[in-house]
């Protein structure tokens, strides 16, 4: 379903008080299927985003979180998402669209790849102690 398709609307907002372009955003895709119960305009999917600037990709727009409601997946809430990401990242004059995903996240992986994204690296971590007394 792309999002011209009646039954799922994506929209942007800024989440701070910064009028920043690089400053964090989230965007939602709201249900308005006149066909289903859900036709409600409620939230059944969002992504967390921003604008980053580097020297590997110049600027890209990075997908923090993208999840879709577990009773609305494979109805195409996530491409809606997507593609309203991608054209985000097109008017900021990105190079890429990018995201990480946990390595236990075999069904979002096979989601990714249907949305034609690519495996391009690895994500290494290294857990930092925390000040004295923190838990």
């Amino acid at each position: 379903m792309s999002p011209a398709t009646p039954g799922w609307r994506a929209t942007s907002c800024r989440s701070s008080a910064s009028s920043a372009p690089t400053s964090p955003r989230s965007s939602s895709a709201r249900c308005t299927r006149p066909d289903t119960p859900r036709a409600c305009g409620c939230c059944v999917g969002a992504a967390g985003w921003r604008i980053i600037i580097n020297t590997s990709s110049l600027r890209k727009l990075y997908v923090d979180d993208l999840v879709t409601a577990a009773v609305e997946r494979s109805t195409g809430v996530g491409h809606a998402l997507v593609a309203h990401l991608e054209t985000h990242a097109r008017a900021a004059g990105c190079h890429e669209l990018n995201l990480d995903s946990g390595t236990h996240r075999t069904g979002a992986h096979r989601f990714y790849l249907r949305e034609r994204f690519d495996i391009v690296a690895f994500h290494f971590t290294r857990l930092l102690a925390g000040p004295e007394g923190a838990s």
